[in-house]
């Protein structure tokens, strides 16, 4: 038989349980558009994607550049990703965006091997 200060204890755990329970589902279920928590862009509308983070149109000269210029910095770029002294990148394409922001690809290899599904 359980004394009566086991079973108040228990039933005050289970209340203090539910409790924290439904407070953090209130919260949860409570963020909007202004709240500084959630991820949602507050600029772009739902469904609607940022203008600056589509595509710009490259001129074939101006890819080019781009891609010399990735060329240039591949090295310092597999230096700052900590890749070994047998790893090298090779750039296969550059993508910029419309604000500007570039998008490098690369070809990783490892001792003239590619490497496949690395992280």
């Amino acid at each position: 038989m359980r004394s009566t200060t086991g079973r108040r204890a228990t039933a005050t755990g289970a209340l203090l349980t539910a409790a924290a329970l439904l407070t953090v589902g209130v919260q949860a279920g409570t963020a909007s558009a202004d709240d500084p928590w959630t991820t949602a862009p507050k600029t772009a509308a739902a469904g609607k994607a940022d203008p600056g983070a589509l595509p710009a149109k490259l001129s074939p000269a101006q890819r080019a550049e781009l891609i010399r210029e990735a060329n240039a910095t591949k090295a310092a770029t597999a230096k700052d990703l900590g890749l070994g002294a047998k790893e090298k990148l090779a750039v296969r394409d550059v993508v910029q965006d419309r604000d500007g922001t570039t998008h490098t690809r690369y070809e990783r290899t490892y001792d003239g091997l590619p490497v496949l599904g690395a992280t």
